[in-house]
């Protein structure tokens, strides 16, 4: 395994792509691009990425594993895979605080809309278990404005 050339594969992709966070798959398959690597499997190269100072390595866990369906979190943009970005590229404290309050502004919307299509369809059932959702998702945004994170 040839870990300079893996890690100058890593950082070209990390730097050329317009979202910071690539799953670890993606980048699996840009190091299976050389022939030198294509053996390279996917816990090798996240041990790898985890040592190194370059790249900070982003666990999803817990969500995938919670019940829900994984390919439904991850049609939702939210990823349920380790992910890598480049240790420049993180973001700061008020661009995650920004990030997590327009999230929660599009749930919230996503939500409220989830019930009034439930009662115009006469579906009561429904309309009450996301209703108790919505209840849960503004008890969550209540402790974030409380925490300072709004």
């Amino acid at each position: 395994m040839n870990l300079e050339s893996i890690e100058q594969r890593c950082l070209a992709d990390l730097q050329e792509v317009s979202k910071p966070m690539v799953p670890i798959a993606q980048l699996l398959r840009v190091v299976h691009e050389d022939e030198d690597s294509a053996h390279v499997t996917e816990n090798e190269l996240l041990a790898f990425l985890r040592k190194h100072e370059l790249f900070t390595v982003i666990e999803q866990q817990g969500l995938a594993e919670s019940g829900g369906d994984a390919n439904e979190l991850e049609a939702a943009g939210i990823m349920t895979s380790p992910s890598v970005i480049l240790a420049t590229r993180l973001p700061s404290k008020n661009e995650v605080v920004e990030a997590m309050q327009q999230q929660m502004g599009t749930m919230l919307n996503a939500l409220e809309a989830a019930v009034s299509q439930a009662r115009g369809e006469n579906n009561p059932r429904l309309a009450m278990e996301v209703q108790a959702i919505l209840k849960r998702a503004r008890e969550l945004q209540q402790k974030m404005d409380e925490a300072g994170l709004a």
